[in-house]
């Protein structure tokens, strides 16, 4: 009788937690659906020239490998191809597979933070909030992004093969092949590996695995810079980071910052950001003496990867990108990691006053002042998402017209709207009108 009672108690406890959540989801997947556009957009025309390779039998692992600006994404293209050949290049076909990445990527790391902190389902409410938000529009609307949520699908998935790895240790081996997978999907997927560490060691796992962790990710990296080319990652590189130390600071913080954001409502702006990026860096470091304090802390494990998860990404995109200007940082291209750090801050934090509320009143505070952030960034997100995603359509809508008449398209629109170079994209234009992909799919 008490076994059956605790049974539906533990039911009713996922039921208010899922119902909001999967209402959540399905605003996101209402999103894709009202605002996604069938056209490709800047960084989709590259697939062109590999869409025509495969129809000519001409493709190489070589075109595969090679780099795109910074980036390696071999497994990317091959999923961007199977997808973009089983639908005539449908863009939004894409954006609807990078939204099942997402959503698939926050169960795992639901049920991760449940298997190694306990229950708790409302507490991990803003978290999947946050990590659903609309303010990476420009991401979730853009179908080359499938390379950045199999990133993110990656890392929750060696994450949570790293943690069954203990008694299964066959585990630790497809847990690197999936990280290796997404270190060559793109680069930030070579953050995986200091976020495995990181994991392992609040989780006290063993030396020996901590060692074949590191090892292959060593080894994963050095092979994805054999015959890289710095010339191609633009921004002012590494060098032109390091010598301006206090430029790339005030990028840093307005990177992080940008997970909330930019508002006409609450006066927002890109200064006001930088602060709150400031702050959530300050919280980050606290959560990181926090779980050093309390080693071993496996509670910890689960807000400890996943923020140091998007602050290597941060720290690699400030080396890379900072020389473009601090304004830059605000870009919505680079949203999507920093909402999972804020998630993974919430957890720290969340965590923390778990374990230290009996001792001090910190944690209450840190507490309180993490869940403002969070619902700011939720709040703030479903309108600024709303008005972006609407605004994002007219202009692909545009593209679309532009795509379809190329051949008297003007190439100060093209340019703004659809590819920066003219020439290119009326030589891929012509293909994809050869192909039938694309927009030319619906001609008869």
């Amino acid at each position: 009788m008490l076994l059956g009672r605790s049974r539906e108690s533990g039911s009713r406890s996922w039921l208010g937690p899922a119902v909001i959540c999967g209402a959540m989801a399905g605003l996101y997947l209402w999103f894709v659906h009202a605002y996604g556009v069938n056209v490709p957009f800047e960084d989709e025309w590259h697939m062109v020239t590999l869409l025509a390779s495969v129809h000519h039998g001409q493709l190489s692992i070589n075109m595969l490998w090679a780099q795109h600006n910074e980036n390696r994404m071999l497994f990317a293209y091959l999923v961007l191809l199977v997808l973009e050949l089983t639908s005539h290049f449908n863009t939004t076909v894409e954006m609807y597979a990078s939204a099942a990445l997402l959503l698939a990527a926050i169960v795992l790391i639901w049920r991760l933070h449940r298997t190694t902190a306990g229950g708790w389902s409302w507490g991990l409410v803003p978290a999947a909030l946050v990590l659903l938000s609309l303010a990476q529009f420009t991401i979730s609307l853009q179908g080359f992004a499938v390379a950045i949520y199999m990133v993110i699908a990656s890392f929750a998935l060696a994450m949570w093969l790293l943690e069954r790895s203990s008694d299964r240790p066959w585990l630790l081996g497809l847990a690197v092949l999936v990280a290796v997978i997404g270190s060559y999907s793109s680069i930030q997927g070579l953050a995986i590996w200091p976020a495995g560490i990181a994991y392992f060691v609040v989780r006290h796992r063993s030396q020996r695995q901590i060692l074949l962790w590191t090892g292959a990710g060593l080894a994963t990296s050095a092979l994805y810079l054999v015959g890289f080319n710095w010339a191609l990652t633009g921004g002012g590189g590494v060098g032109s980071a390091l010598s301006q130390p206090l430029l790339s600071l005030h990028y840093l913080a307005l990177l992080v910052g940008s997970a909330v954001p930019q508002s006409s409502l609450l006066h927002l702006d890109q200064r006001t950001l930088s602060v709150l990026g400031i702050v959530i860096l300050a919280a980050v470091a606290a959560i990181y003496f926090v779980a050093y304090r309390l080693r071993p802390a496996p509670e910890m494990a689960v807000a400890i990867a996943i923020i140091t998860l998007g602050l290597v990404v941060d720290l690699l995109n400030t080396l890379g990108r900072a020389g473009e200007g601090v304004p830059y940082a605000a870009s919505g291209r680079y949203v999507v990691f920093n909402l999972w750090l804020l998630a993974g801050v919430w957890l720290g934090a969340l965590e923390a006053w778990r374990l230290l509320r009996k001792k001090s009143a910190v944690p209450t505070l840190a507490l309180s002042g993490a869940a403002v952030l969070v619902g700011l960034q939720i709040g703030l997100s479903l309108h600024s998402g709303l008005i972006a995603g609407q605004d994002l359509h007219k202009q692909r809508e545009v593209a679309v017209r532009l795509v379809a008449h190329y051949a008297n398209s003007q190439p100060a629109l093209v340019r703004q709207d659809v590819y920066p170079s003219y020439s290119v994209f009326v030589e891929r234009a012509m293909i994809l009108r050869h192909l039938r992909l694309s927009v030319f799919a619906r001609v008869g």
